[in-house]
């Protein structure tokens, strides 16, 4: 698998499962740390993704 799919796939299927603990959090302060952690670890995963595409070439 394309390594930028996989990451990219990996990212959706990590925010949805914040996104419905998110919404089960008592706070919203919880909840937009939950949202931080999603974009820390897309972001995160999409760099990964993008220097082992270019490492692979």
């Amino acid at each position: 698998m394309n390594p930028i799919i996989g990451a990219l796939l990996a990212w959706a299927v990590i925010a949805a499962a914040l996104d419905v603990a998110g919404r089960r959090l008592p706070s919203p302060m919880l909840r937009q740390v939950a949202l931080v952690q999603a974009l820390t670890i897309g972001i995160a995963l999409m760099l990964y993704a993008l220097t082992t595409a270019a490492i692979d070439g």
